[in-house]
């Protein structure tokens, strides 16, 4: 045991030396470290002014997507249980049954990406869920929530 502890610690010794010794040598020179710095300065300045041309592009392209229910034709998700329930919203309630409803006919619908009923789901389980809807004119509606 002796041995083994005397071993550890001439390793020790001799990593801590070596990192002593190598502790003040330069990587990189003053010149390499300007040229990198700026190279990252022209690179955000090139991504700052990218972001604003996007958002600048979004901005003037941005069309806000109406209520479901306001819109005409497309799928309605409506929540029976709690009634409360919004869009994007979180629940405390035991479950959540929704109904679906269309115009036309209801062709889709999905709970996560997965096939539900046609009519409407009930949900019993603690999660966050995404319900999409679609209908046979390729209108969908999408109604996003969590049961704590």
């Amino acid at each position: 045991m002796k041995k083994l502890i005397a071993l550890l610690s001439i390793a020790f010794l001799i990593i801590f030396i070596l990192g002593m010794k190598n502790m003040n040598k330069e990587e990189y020179s003053k010149d390499q470290i300007k040229s990198f710095n700026q190279a990252a300065a022209q690179t955000l300045a090139d991504l700052e002014e990218k972001s604003n041309q996007i958002e600048s592009s979004i901005s003037q392209a941005a069309v806000q997507k109406p209520d479901a229910k306001e819109l005409s034709g497309y799928p309605e998700i409506t929540p029976l249980y709690p009634a409360s329930l919004e869009n994007n919203s979180t629940t405390e309630a035991n479950k959540v049954i929704l109904k679906f409803t269309d115009d036309s006919e209801v062709v889709s619908a999905t709970l996560n990406g997965r096939k539900v009923a046609l009519t409407g789901i009930t949900v019993t389980t603690v999660g966050t869920y995404h319900v999409t809807v679609a209908d046979n004119e390729e209108n969908e509606n999408l109604f996003t929530f969590t049961i704590k």
